[in-house]
Formats: structure tokens, C-alpha cells, sequence
């Protein structure tokens, strides 16, 4: 039954190699989710520690590529002492390799991670904040959204962001031909049409 049902998986990058790669192509896996996080050798330790490397990160990428699994990568900006120059080593990083689709995020101090004690240090977060404000859709709650950066305020972290956004969707405008689910989504779509129309007809009422 090996490849018979395509799938997902997320994997550590630097834990690639050309015999994992392998071994999910021969699995059925048609993409691959990527912490990648940073362009920026620094600011990914930070981030990582010595768990990785931006090479190792770029290693992972083509050995995917190579065996015909595409590559969902997110990255990470706004770190506390993250430099714009800093910021724009990722988006080199994106445009520079051959990432399927890119997700971007916003450095956030969720509970239990080492940004969360910087930021309650640093009188950002407590244990009865606004709790909404710890949001992953910085694009629609950046107003509210918390900000540990200490180099850049909201409104310069946000036009970085937009920067990088313009680029996330071209580079998965770009690229969402060739995914690997694409020749799915008419059946996606037949299938919540009928739903649809089995729920206005109240299949589903009460169940």
C-alpha cells in the first residue's frame, strides 16, 4: 500500500537527508512542512539554538525538491534584537530558494517558551493580560498584537511584515499550479457543494 495515498507531514530540517527523502517519497508523502524560520544564521539560533542551521535549512529544501516532494516552509520576523538587514537575509532566503508556499509570522510570546519569559520580564505579558492579543493573523490583529521587538515599533514592524507578505503571495501565487493537490480541489469542491446542498435539503438537521 506504500504510495498508494498521498499525504502531509511536518519534519525537522536537520534531520533531512537523501534517505528520508526516499523513504517518504516511497510513503506516498507529496509535501513537506518546514520550520525554516529564519534566513539569518544568528537570529535562527536564537530561535533554534544549535539545532539547525540557515544551511542545513537550505540543504533540506533541494534534497525535497530533488525527489519530488514540495517544500511548505514558514518563517518567523521581529525577534527582540533582530535587525531589518537581519529581517531581509530571510526574504532573501524565500526568494533565493525553491520554496512550494511560504508562510510568515510575527514573532508572538506564547506560555512556555524562552520569548514568553523575555516578554514577562520585559512587562509585556502576564498572567491576566488581554489574551487575544498572543495572535498568529498579525495581518488582522497587529494593532493589538504584542511586539518584542526592541529595535522597531508596531507600525515599522508591521510595513516589514506587508513587505514580506507581497512576496508570500507571489511566491505562492506563483507556485500553486504544480501542488501537489491540486488535482484534487474540483472533487473538494463537487463534495462541499453537495454538502451543502444535502444541508439546505436538511440531511443533516439534528445530527
Amino acid at each position: 500500500m506504500l504510495g498508494k495515498i498521498k499525504f502531509t507531514c511536518s519534519c525537522r530540517a536537520n534531520l533531512v537527508n537523501e534517505n528520508v527523502a526516499k523513504l517518504l517519497k516511497k510513503m506516498g508523502v507529496v509535501s513537506v512542512g518546514l520550520g525554516l524560520e529564519s534566513g539569518s544564521e544568528r537570529v535562527l539560533k536564537y530561535l533554534k539554538g544549535d539545532s539547525t542551521s540557515v544551511e542545513q535549512n537550505r540543504n533540506a529544501v533541494n534534497v525535497f525538491r530533488k525527489y519530488g516532494i514540495a517544500v511548505n516552509a514558514s518563517f518567523v520576523i521581529g525577534s527582540p534584537d533582530e535587525t531589518k538587514a537581519e529581517m531581509m537575509e530571510t526574504y532573501n532566503f524565500i526568494k533565493n530558494n525553491p520554496l512550494d508556499l511560504v508562510d510568515i509570522y510575527v514573532l508572538m510570546p506564547f506560555p512556555g517558551t524562552p520569548v514568553w519569559d523575555y516578554a514577562e520580564q520585559k512587562g509585556l505579558v502576564s498572567d491576566n493580560m488581554d489574551w487575544s492579543s498572543l495572535t498568529s493573523d498579525f495581518d488582522a490583529d497587529y494593532g493589538k498584537a504584542i511586539i518584542v521587538s526592541e529595535l522597531y515599533n508596531r507600525g515599522e514592524i508591521y510595513q516589514i511584515y506587508k513587505k514580506f507578505q507581497r512576496l508570500r503571495f507571489y511566491t505562492n501565487l506563483k507556485n500553486i499550479w504544480r501542488s501537489p493537490f491540486l488535482v484534487d480541489l474540483p472533487r473538494y469542491i463537487l463534495k462541499a457543494a453537495n454538502r451543502k446542498l444535502l444541508l439546505a435539503r436538511g440531511y443533516f438537521s439534528g445530527h
